[in-house]
């Protein structure tokens, strides 16, 4: 084996083991957990009122991140656990005397970490960033000023996990929305008003009693039911409350990767470089559905390697492409090189 073969061996071991910085970004951060405690001394209040945070933002980040038929599954982390989680905190709002400490902290995660701990206990999870919902109150119709749609202006409820959006309401809506009917609604019913609020999904809610009922409508076709009951209870606020988390957990049950479920792809890496290579391999170490990588072969200039993902080859191939690195099939034979893609018919995952 050359020097140079050598030395791009051994930079790959390198690669591989490395983990790349992640970003202080939602859904990774948790913020405002109210702390509150008090010990003997200043320094063991605040070590105290932290460390009774941590357990909540970690509840919070996990059901962020998974399905609510998952969160029996949540892994039970000691502090010291949780802790190699996190990347850092903040603190506002901070009281403090010589035996209490109260504040309201900010837990930044560390996405890396997150994501391999959910890897390896096998639940399912996405992180990625929802495309935003148009949501249309219905009771039976639409209207504007009916207490079931003002009852959604609430910016918590349309900032969550899934944006959320409302028609304008506008004169041009309403000839869209004065012809909805509940039942026989189909994307084409529904068509300009997505594409006023820039989105390529639409739920009709219709609040019939004591329940909400959901009719989904997509540009595309959607798995699972098209039309769903949420039974509520406890007024307007606890009822907008169950459909955000109707939705959330909807779409999350379409976008979460599970990684109980692997697939091995060979793919030819082609480069130029020492650090060519090293782009490519930190690249795949970005993918949050790549598991692991491993070198097949190897010569100058190429190598072939073993990418085991879960989910679909698309998406990491989706992924690659935002970090100027692309996956492309030709023939049957995959190759990844660095450089943005160019525009192509999308690839098909192998089955």
């Amino acid at each position: 084996m050359s020097r140079l073969v050598r030395l791009f061996a051994l930079a790959c071991v390198f690669a591989l083991s490395a983990a790349v910085p992640a970003a202080a970004d939602d859904p990774y951060t948790v913020r405002n957990i109210h702390v509150d405690a008090s010990a003997v001394s200043a320094s063991e209040a605040l070590n105290l009122a932290i460390s009774q945070g941590r357990p909540r933002a970690w509840q919070t980040v996990f059901r962020r991140l998974t399905r609510q038929t998952d969160w029996a599954k949540q892994p039970q982390l000691d502090d010291l656990n949780i802790q190699r989680l996190i990347r850092s905190y903040t603190v506002a709002n901070e009281r403090k005397s010589t035996t209490r400490y109260t504040a309201d902290v900010t837990y930044i995660f560390n996405q890396d970490q997150v994501r391999r701990l959910l890897k390896n206990t096998g639940v399912g999870y996405t992180d990625t960033v929802a495309k935003r919902i148009l949501i249309i109150p219905m009771a039976p119709g639409y209207n504007r000023m009916s207490a079931w749609n003002v009852a959604w202006n609430n910016p918590k409820l349309l900032n969550g996990t899934v944006p959320l959006v409302m028609p304008v309401g506008d004169a041009q809506d309403q000839v869209a929305l004065s012809k909805l009917n509940f039942e026989k609604a189909t994307w084409k019913s529904v068509l300009t008003l997505a594409q006023r609020a820039q989105s390529n999904e639409v739920a009709l809610l219709l609040l019939e009693g004591g329940k909400v009922r959901i009719h989904h409508l997509s540009s595309t076709p959607i798995s699972g039911e098209a039309i769903t009951d949420i039974p509520v209870a406890g007024g307007l606020g606890a009822a907008t409350a169950s459909v955000q988390n109707a939705l959330e957990d909807y779409w999350k049950m379409r976008a979460a990767v599970d990684f109980s479920k692997r697939l091995r792809q060979t793919v030819t890496a082609r480069f130029d470089s020492l650090s060519d290579w090293l782009s490519l391999l930190g690249a795949f170490n970005t993918v949050p559905t790549v598991v692991s990588v491993d070198v097949v072969a190897m010569n100058t200039g190429e190598a072939r390697i073993g990418v085991t993902y879960a989910g679909g080859l698309d998406a990491v191939q989706d992924a690659l492409g935002r970090a100027k690195v692309t996956l492309s099939q030709d023939s049957g034979v995959w190759s990844v090189r660095t450089g943005a893609p160019m525009p192509t018919s999308p690839a098909t995952s192998p089955q």
